[in-house]
């Protein structure tokens, strides 16, 4: 069915502000994680709750952000999943961690299980890949049950592996999002790949936001 002009005009209207709302959520959340960096630990940290208080609500306008890094000529790409608690989802082999993209010369000892580690937050995401996201998409409250969610994380960060062809970065992520209780179109399909689970992710955020609307 063909769109009249105004329907085109207000889905591009539509992408451009929830762009403009991604970028900003990523600057604040960078500005909290950084101040927070410098501040003293322990019993002189009391300044935390008030920045808390400060940039908290900034941070927390929308429940949770999943990351896309594509495939490049350095690494096979990448999938994280950030929630609006804090907690932030990336799986990666331990010997790679921080130390730059999973590059081809790699892939084959990560191909055969080994012991994983998990990068903190984006930044640190940021820097191992050497670039920002290609794409993010962010989750409309509602959909998935993050405080599920971060209580499944802390056990599976004690007990996962990592496995290039079944326990990626990419079926990390939508593990994470099934325990949240995310519902969507089936998944076909094994070999799971970032870009197959950001595709699944954008099609179940579009179905669960048209069923909201018809309610």
């Amino acid at each position: 069915m063909l769109k009249s002009p105004e329907e085109e005009t207000k889905e591009r209207t539509e992408v451009a502000d929830e762009n403009v709302v991604s970028q900003l959520f990523r600057f604040f959340s960078a500005v909290k994680e950084r101040v927070q960096g410098l501040l003293p630990a322990g019993p002189q940290a009391e300044p935390r709750p008030c920045l808390d208080a400060l940039l908290g609500p900034v941070c927390r306008f929308k429940i949770a952000e999943v990351f896309y890094w594509g495939i490049s000529v350095e690494g096979v790409g990448h999938l994280s999943l950030q929630l609006d608690n804090g907690t932030y989802i990336s799986h990666w082999p331990e010997q790679n961690k921080g130390t730059g993209s999973l590059a081809a010369l790699e892939l084959l000892s990560s191909a055969l299980e080994s012991k994983a580690d998990h990068m903190a937050s984006l930044s640190g995401d940021v820097e191992t890949e050497e670039r920002q996201p290609d794409e993010s998409v962010s989750l409309p409250d509602g959909l998935v049950d993050e405080e599920d969610i971060s209580r499944w994380w802390k056990t599976y960060c004690k007990t996962s592996r990592y496995a290039l062809l079944y326990s990626n970065c990419a079926q990390t992520v939508k593990l994470a999002l099934e325990v949240g209780g995310i519902e969507g179109p089936p998944f076909i399909g094994v070999a799971v790949t970032p870009l197959q689970v950001f595709r699944w992710v954008k099609r179940c955020v579009r179905r669960y936001e048209k069923t909201k609307k018809r309610r």
